[in-house]
């Protein structure tokens, strides 16, 4: 079993111009056994952080190609189809109805705290350090405890969206004191949802290896589960860093990962999951995008 549990279509529109199953074939090669077909969700406001998101009246063409996919080339990996909920944290229901109205035939509903709108921005640059943590918790779990989300992604908060966390963690004491606040968000989640480990972050800061990095997954123990996607926006990502994750998890003593089938949360062995994993290399992938680029 190996697979990737974040992926995103052309219909994200910073995403490479490739139709999606140009990215199962890479993952065929990569020796996937598994592999969601996701995206950001729409909004009904299609001025909603509309740089990264399809519009509501192209959910139906992600939908149709989808249902296309699954039609043809059965040697394939497994499609599971999730959806990427951006929360809104000035407006809960927009995120919490969208899930309701539109994604219950779907495997996994996914939710990212972004902070996409320039209010929610200006609001979090007037708080000081430990405003912002009270606030994200807060925005955290009250969309854990909706129980409408299977996985909680992007645990990346301290990226880029408040300038003064971003700064602490630039020291070792900081980053001690961010990584444990968050240690204790997880854990107050009581194991209600997948924690994802995001394996895309040193496309923005090479500080990290993943989000959360390794020392917060050690430190969780058993008090969270997780489930590994590499936020891939363009073929080359597909499972980017997984193998020396997976590594690293062995030596934090996690042996398991999840995914999410029908709702349903499956585990599956990471000492398999690393057995599996194959390479590919530029070449490979160059061939696949000229087949199948838009």
């Amino acid at each position: 079993m190996l697979i990737d549990c974040h992926t995103h279509t052309y219909l994200c529109k910073h995403a490479q111009r490739v139709a999606p199953i140009a990215y199962l074939h890479v993952a065929k090669k990569l020796g996937f056994t598994h592999f969601v077909f996701c995206d950001h969700n729409p909004f009904k406001s299609d001025n909603y952080d509309f740089i990264h998101r399809m519009s509501l009246a192209e959910l139906d063409t992600f939908n149709t190609l989808y249902e296309q996919e699954k039609l043809v080339n059965q040697d394939l990996p497994k499609r599971l189809k999730y959806m990427e909920v951006d929360w809104q944290p000035m407006n809960h229901n927009a995120s919490l109805n969208f899930v309701q109205d539109h994604l219950q035939s779907f495997d996994c509903a996914m939710c990212s705290i972004h902070f996409n709108e320039q209010y929610e921005m200006d609001l979090m640059e007037k708080q000081t350090v430990e405003e912002f943590l009270d606030f994200y918790e807060k925005e955290f779990l009250t969309a854990v405890n909706s129980n409408q989300f299977q996985i909680m992604c992007h645990i990346d908060f301290f990226k880029e969206y408040n300038k003064k966390v971003k700064a602490l963690i630039q020291t070792e004491e900081g980053l001690k004191m961010i990584n444990d606040r968050l240690v204790q968000i997880i854990t107050k989640a009581e194991n209600k949802v997948l924690i994802e480990i995001n394996t895309c972050p040193r496309k923005y800061d090479a500080i990290f290896k993943s989000f959360p990095d390794m020392n917060v997954v050690k430190a969780l123990g058993n008090q969270a589960k997780f489930s590994i996607g590499s936020d891939s926006h363009q073929l080359k990502d597909v499972g980017q860093n997984f193998r020396e994750i997976f590594t690293q998890l062995l030596e934090c003593g996690v042996k398991e990962l999840y995914y999410v089938e029908n709702k349903e949360m499956k585990s599956y062995s990471v000492e398999e999951a690393l057995s599996k994993l194959h390479e590919i290399d530029a070449g490979e992938i160059k061939e696949i995008f000229q087949q199948f680029k838009l």
